[in-house]
């Protein structure tokens, strides 16, 4: 395979390859002198009093963290002794194209081949067992991993602390720093009162927003008009919406996550374990509080709707611009204008894969087929003999019927 990064002369040619470093004590090989010092060390270094005191060179005076590397030593004090956040500005990289910056010269080198190298010059890695392409060779390898490895034959790292498991070491230890130590570094956003553990997340909630119309580099759908400025929203776009050649899905086309506790199923694994926290797991969940009645919930999003709806008062955030409608919630908005102003023949039509229905928004196409298609679980009012196929039409049943307006 080639490299879009590669930048040797292509004149220059050499007939012996790397004489490869090889440990002693076992059948690991690198090309990398550093890697197998590495190596040996993690593996193999028996613990004496030599040892101990090479470790204790480079040992945080303020907490128990050592390494054998000044340099991951140094990171170490950086990042979480004197805080991380004091060092986000600090870009050494930028794109000559456009506003990007970054501190890591291999993230530069990625936005280039991915936002500003012409199609026609890049070298695409092409999955030998189905139609998956991508612009970086390690995402091709981690895309045959996860999609193409029997898991009988792959490598699990499984977590000691919980039912956690991964068949990358990298994301196994990140799950544990994230989610099991009590060292945490919180990343908090200087606009508002939003934190994280995740720096990504971070990242994502400036972008979303903190970051203006004119500052943000927008990304557009290749199939339709949706914009967004964050990346994985636009994934997600283009898997709910478009098949590769841009058609809508079908039922059966869609990649399902199913619940393996009930019927559930989505077409986002973030979804899935939002529902899995909330309906399957012990009281030991963490729930969110409203502070202003009873109100709990494991979802941050569904708080924050409670709140809008039932606790904001005064003028209503978003009003349609082509009438009176006015609403609390910009989704609100969107269904509103795409059901009521938009013509016929600039709406994406959704259309069911079993008969000639098509409807204006995802969820109405995923409501009839519930409704006509589906042999639906229906759901029972616990105070009468109501029933019905949504679960929000019992939450709307149960307010209207049997709770006074002091209890909502």
């Amino acid at each position: 395979m080639q490299s879009n990064f590669a930048s040797i002369d292509p004149s220059f040619t050499c007939a012996q390859t790397l004489e490869a470093f090889a440990c002693t004590f076992c059948n690991f090989t690198t090309a990398f002198k550093l890697i197998l010092h590495h190596h040996i060390r993690n593996l193999h270094l028996v613990e004496n009093e030599a040892t101990c005191k090479t470790v204790a060179k480079y040992k945080c005076r303020k907490c128990n963290y050592a390494t054998y590397s000044v340099l991951l030593w140094f990171k170490h004090n950086v990042r979480k002794n004197l805080g991380i956040n004091e060092f986000t500005n600090v870009y050494r990289f930028e794109c000559t194209y456009c506003a990007f910056k970054t501190s890591q010269k291999v993230s530069l080198q990625f936005h280039i081949v991915n936002k500003h190298t012409p199609v026609d010059e890049i070298n695409w890695f092409h999955c030998e067992q189905c139609d998956f392409k991508t612009k970086l060779k390690a995402s091709l390898k981690r895309h045959i991993k996860i999609k193409h490895t029997v898991t009988d034959e792959s490598e699990w790292f499984f977590c000691d602390l919980c039912n956690y498991k991964s068949q990358q070491e990298r994301y196994l230890k990140r799950h544990k720093m994230y989610n099991h130590s009590k060292n945490i570094s919180w990343y908090g956003c200087k606009e508002c009162t939003f934190q994280t553990k995740h720096p990504s997340h971070l990242k994502t909630h400036i972008l979303r927003r903190h970051t203006g119309p004119e500052a943000a580099l927008w990304l557009t759908c290749e199939h339709c008009s949706y914009h967004t400025k964050v990346k994985k929203d636009m994934a997600k776009h283009v898997k709910v919406t478009h098949t590769q050649d841009g058609a809508k899905k079908s039922t059966q086309e869609i990649e399902w996550f199913e619940c393996d506790l009930c019927d559930y199923k989505g077409k986002r694994k973030d979804n899935l374990i939002l529902h899995k926290k909330m309906q399957h797991s012990d009281n030991s969940v963490q729930r969110l509080s409203c502070k202003n009645c009873p109100f709990k919930t494991a979802s941050e999003a569904a708080l924050k709707k409670h709140i809008a709806r039932r606790h904001l008062s005064g003028k209503l955030l978003h009003e349609c611009p082509h009438c009176f409608y006015t609403t609390r919630f910009r989704v609100y908005l969107t269904q509103h204008v795409i059901r009521q102003h938009t013509d016929a023949e600039n709406i994406e039509w959704f259309k069911c894969g079993h008969c000639d229905y098509k409807g204006k928004l995802k969820g109405d196409l995923m409501r009839h087929v519930r409704k006509a298609h589906e042999n639906a679980k229906m759901f029972s009012c616990d105070l009468c003999e109501y029933k019905s196929k949504r679960k929000d039409n019992i939450k709307r049943h149960k307010v209207r019927r049997h709770f006074t307006k002091n209890q909502v």
